[in-house]
């Protein structure tokens, strides 16, 4: 198994794994997943994308427990994450524990979760969905902050004209994970990475 597991401090540990997609970093506190960073083509790219999100650093890492709660969520965010990007699983099962997130942010992530798999949502049906009908805007920007994309799913999410609107790991990405849904594979472009305009 090809991970780097350890704990930043006493109650958050953090996993970098391979997937078929590239290596992804997840945290997860005793209460849940609270971060992961999208795919990235080296675990030390990962690394730095994951204690970005978090505003810190590595010192004073240490290995994990593996009886610990938060070392037991992050294994089964492992699991989920990996058979996802492999078309092996659809949803999922998985406490969260998003820190720092307003009530009409977990509202609008709340909302993501139940656009289906293989279909889209505009940011408009987001916001008429959890009763502020004028506030897709607010949507769009509580889903660019989302500390959990692929598990809070907001690549689902496009524009009312159906074009992809935004998206924090960029189009490329957001266009692979549409594409696996559809079951397309979701597959790298020819010449490997895309690199970012």
């Amino acid at each position: 198994m090809n991970t780097d597991f350890w704990i930043l401090s006493m109650n958050l540990a953090i996993d970098i794994f391979l997937t078929d997609w590239g290596y992804v970093a997840a945290a997860a506190c005793e209460q849940g997943l609270v971060r992961v960073a999208l795919p990235c083509k080296t675990k030390q790219s990962a690394r730095r994308s994951l204690l970005g999100q978090l505003g810190r650093d590595d010192a004073g890492a240490t290995e994990a427990d593996p009886r610990d709660h938060a070392s037991k969520i992050i294994e089964a965010a492992r699991a989920q994450i990996s058979e996802y990007l492999s078309r092996k699983r659809r949803t999922f099962d998985l406490p969260i524990s998003p820190t720092s997130a307003s009530r009409f942010a977990r509202a609008v992530w709340q909302a993501c979760c139940e656009i289906p798999y293989g279909e889209t949502r505009s940011y408009g049906w987001i916001a008429r969905r959890i009763g502020q009908p004028e506030s897709a805007r607010a949507v769009g920007r509580a889903l660019g902050a989302n500390p959990l994309p692929l598990v809070i799913p907001c690549h689902r999410v496009v524009r009312s004209d159906g074009s992809l609107g935004g998206f924090g790991g960029g189009l490329a990405m957001k266009r692979r994970l549409l594409a696996l849904e559809k079951g397309g594979g979701g597959k790298r472009e020819a010449g490997g990475w895309k690199k970012k305009r």
